[in-house]
């Protein structure tokens, strides 16, 4: 005995446009969709969308990683979810400095700690990208180093600045 079993049942393939951005990015997803008639988008971050279309753009205004997915119903009532193959990564950027000591005498080394707040860190585990001024108007005077030291010998007060930057593209001084 042989029998036949037909899955009709709705499926897509999804696109997405941008795959990683910064705070308030805007993604546009397609979807190849067989089998259809109606959608509603998921976008991973609370928001759905119901929609006639193959399409939709969002834009993320949360720092987070993302699959947004599609679900789909056929006009006989059968449904299915499609899930982006990648994730998108929205990240943000924060950056502080800290070890910076109120006061010191003579000359000393200061050690620098970055103080960072970043998807690209704490979920990516990716490096950021770093540029230390330490102050004291001499081009030489600076650092990429995530963790630099830097040693003090002529009495004054000095402006250190921080610009950070992820792979993501976003930046923060």
């Amino acid at each position: 005995l042989v029998d036949t079993v037909t899955e009709k049942g709705p499926y897509a393939t999804l696109k997405a446009d941008v795959l990683s951005g910064c705070l308030a990015q805007t993604v546009t997803l397609s979807a190849e969709v067989r089998n259809a008639s109606s959608y509603t988008w998921d976008f991973a971050d609370g928001s759905l969308k119901q929609t006639s279309d193959t399409f939709a753009i969002h834009q993320y205004l949360t720092a987070g990683v993302y699959t947004p997915s599609l679900i789909m119903k056929d006009g006989s009532g059968c449904s299915a979810t499609s899930d982006l193959s990648e994730k998108i990564v929205i990240d943000s950027l924060y950056i502080g400095i800290n070890g910076i000591p109120s006061q010191i005498c003579d000359s000393a080394i200061v050690s620098f700690v970055p103080r960072i707040e970043s998807i690209a860190v704490s979920e990516m585990q990716k490096e950021l990208q770093y540029k230390w001024d330490f102050g004291t108007a001499t081009n030489n005077d600076t650092s990429d180093f995530h963790h630099p030291s830097f040693n003090y010998d002529v009495p004054g007060s000095y402006d250190v600045k921080l610009r950070g930057g992820s792979p993501y593209g976003c930046g923060q001084e």
